[in-house]
């Protein structure tokens, strides 16, 4: 079962305000509920990203724009008046994107069909195999196990 937990705002970075992780729980026979996952939703770009527990206390995220109005989600954890950068996602697209992305020192995360996701990593120990293993697509069409005739 899902449940939202509010993410704290960045101070005076509005679009960090009104974000949210799903915690993920079972709710066993006892009553008592089971933790089992952490994730941050991005249901229009059709991702989410996995997060480690540990985060949970401090982890915001905010948007802003780069490559040219592509909107790009930043993920950091606060520490008191601190804001220590975990890694940054974009999508991009055209066919330029490639050279957009290294040009300005994106790492490419994946692709699928013709997007491809860059990301940013920030000085906080998060490598880019560690991001790619968080980072996974939305499932909108589930296997009902169904045959069509």
């Amino acid at each position: 079962l899902p449940r939202l937990i509010a993410l704290p705002s960045r101070p005076s970075d509005s679009s960090s305000e009104n974000q949210f992780l799903i915690c993920w729980y079972n709710l066993l026979l006892n009553g008592s509920v089971e933790e089992k996952a952490l994730t941050y939703h991005n249901y229009s770009g059709g991702w989410y990203v996995s997060i480690p527990e540990t985060w949970a206390e401090g982890l915001t995220v905010s948007r802003t724009t780069a490559f040219d109005s592509t909107q790009v989600y930043s993920f950091a954890l606060l520490e008191g008046d601190e804001t220590k950068t975990l890694f940054t996602i974009a999508a991009l697209t055209g066919e330029d994107r490639q050279q957009a992305m290294e040009e300005s020192g994106w790492e490419k995360l994946t692709e699928k069909g013709d997007v491809q996701y860059a990301c940013r990593l920030g000085n906080q120990g998060v490598t880019i195999e560690e991001l790619r293993s968080m980072f996974h697509f939305i499932r909108i069409d589930w296997n009902t196990g169904e045959t069509e005739k």
